[in-house]
């Protein structure tokens, strides 16, 4: 993993703050791929989409303690108070510039329940 670490905006860091207290200790500390609750992923997209932000591509690495927005410029800017050009972090060459499951993602990392 290559990872940039992100400040987030001021406006949004209440409502990541409550994403994560809301999944703390998520499906009893198995929030877990296998066996995460199609409600429970509602939720967190819904979360997002009214934060103007989406997880479409990066869904499935939602895990507890760790919430996946797609890495695309749009997500950057509401989410990052300084956001960097996803150009200048990514090497596109080679791949597809499309939104695909292989493109990068914007990890929120909060503690885990364990």
């Amino acid at each position: 993993m290559i990872a940039t670490r992100l400040e987030p905006s001021p406006t949004l860091k209440s409502a990541l703050d409550a994403i994560a207290r809301d999944n703390y200790f998520a499906e009893e500390g198995r929030f877990n791929k296998s066996d995460i609750l199609a409600s429970r992923l509602a939720n967190y997209v819904k979360a997002l989409g009214a934060l103007g932000l989406d997880c479409e591509w990066s869904r499935h690495l939602l895990t507890e303690s760790v919430y996946p927005i797609d890495a695309t410029q749009r997500n950057l800017n509401r989410i990052a108070a300084d956001p960097p050009a996803l150009d200048g972090l990514v090497d596109w060459a080679g791949m597809t510039r499309e939104r695909s499951s292989l493109n990068p993602a914007i990890l929120l990392l909060t503690e885990n329940s364990d």
